[in-house]
């Protein structure tokens, strides 16, 4: 069986992906959020909670960038 989806608010998705409300709206106009209404079209707009995990997973990144150990022997002017 399966369980019930959690829907959870704009603000809520926004703190679960660790993102701006605005980039939630973002991923909804890119249609890779399907926005639920449940209280109809005006009613707030409310997102699955697994699918927002999902794309926070996959659009999200956070490269690392090297630290620099020692200065780079580039200065061939000697």
């Amino acid at each position: 069986m399966n369980a019930p989806r959690k829907y959870v608010t704009r603000p809520e998705a926004a703190v679960l992906a660790g993102v701006s409300e605005r980039t939630i709206n973002r991923w909804a106009a890119r249609e890779l959020l399907w926005t639920y209404r449940r209280q109809g079209p005006y009613g707030p707009a409310e997102y699955d909670q697994e699918e927002v995990l999902r794309i926070a997973l996959r659009e999200t990144t956070t490269l690392a960038l090297p630290e620099p150990d020692a200065p780079a022997e580039t200065d061939i002017s000697t």
